[in-house]
């Protein structure tokens, strides 16, 4: 195995192979796009998911031990390697039946609100390991405004730690993921952001920061500083604690054609335009028969779908499905969507 030092970090390389590179500069840089993981990034939901997590375990009789190493992983490759193949479905259902109703108590992370409302639209996303519907439940509990891309474990074949999740997050924002910055406070998803290519900062917390491996770790993101320019989003060392948010208050943000925080969250929602396939995640829950929508990856990206291999594990809780513009001449008015395929 291939150590790392301060200087350096551990990435796959050829045929899985791990080697290192170089650290790059976070702070003092401009990035094309910022991609945030959602649980212990922008969220808190720490003790939902280990209440949802012990009472799975409970349920069927298992050690939970594995839950201090499991933070950042899919749920769906956690039960499958807990459950034999043939209890996989049901066992997967039922976790994610527990983790939809258990949100109680998620709150915004400090700085989270900020950070988001002061980048660009289309300069952010989340990549997150959860399943379309349990995202949607953990924003609206947060009362999080979330960006207009949301990429969840139903739109990848393989979640974190592979690279797929965000590549493809900077794929539908329109961007290199070699000019994308990754904001994560796991392991699992930190390799994934180093293999596909993106520079990396930690936000220590739900693990120590001597566990994570990053270009940069910071304990909270309020010691940054997030601002939108001409050629990206530059990133800097807040100077003054001023103006930082309150931890757990939302500031609002009122820019004409934004999606705003409150009673609003799940109902139609104005987007600005251009960027086809661009939805909130709660606009994304709002399909026919409630199942989840897939948004279109942006033009000059195809329409190809993403599935699982033959062979692979089934994801019993995801529709796959394209959510593709009736309209998106470039204006603010709220844009209409119909469901293509399943």
């Amino acid at each position: 195995m291939t150590h790392f030092n301060d200087r350096t970090i551990l990435v796959s390389g050829a045929n899985a192979a791990e080697v290192s590179r170089p650290l790059r500069p976070v702070i003092g840089q401009t990035f094309d796009a910022v991609l945030f993981d959602m649980d212990g990034t922008l969220i808190d939901s720490t003790p939902a998911v280990r209440r949802a997590w012990l009472a799975w375990c409970a349920e069927r009789k298992l050690d939970p031990s594995f839950l201090d190493g499991a933070h950042g992983q899919p749920a769906q490759d956690i039960v499958a390697s807990l459950v034999p193949t043939e209890e996989f479905d049901e066992a997967f259902e039922r976790i994610q039946q527990i983790e939809i109703a258990e949100v109680g108590g998620i709150t915004v992370l400090p700085g989270a609100a900020e950070a988001l409302s002061a980048i660009g639209e289309y300069r952010k996303a989340i990549v997150t390991s959860c399943t379309r519907s349990l995202a949607t439940a953990r924003i609206t509990a947060s009362g999080l405004v979330p960006p207009c891309v949301v990429v969840t474990f139903d739109d990848v074949v393989r979640g974190k730690p592979d690279p797929e999740p965000f590549a493809l997050g900077a794929r539908r924002l329109g961007f290199d993921p070699g000019r994308c910055l990754v904001v994560e406070d796991a392991a699992a998803g930190l390799r994934s952001a180093h293999d596909a290519g993106c520079t990396t900062l930690a936000v220590a917390g739900t693990h120590a920061a001597a566990d994570l491996s990053a270009d940069l770790v910071i304990t909270s993101l309020v010691e940054l500083e997030f601002s939108a320019t001409a050629s990206g989003i530059h990133v800097a060392r807040r100077t003054s604690r001023g103006g930082c948010p309150v931890p757990g208050h939302q500031p609002a943000d009122h820019r004409p054609g934004h999606p705003q925080p409150g009673g609003d969250l799940g109902l139609t929602h104005t987007l600005p335009g251009p960027g086809p396939g661009r939805l909130p995640v709660a606009e994304l829950a709002r399909t026919a028969g409630g199942a989840p929508a897939r948004p279109s990856p942006p033009r000059g990206y195809g329409r190809a779908t993403s599935t699982r291999t033959a062979g692979s594990t089934s994801n019993p809780s995801a529709a796959r499905r394209h959510a593709t513009p009736a309209s998106g001449n470039g204006d603010h008015r709220p844009l209409t969507y119909q469901i293509i395929g399943t």
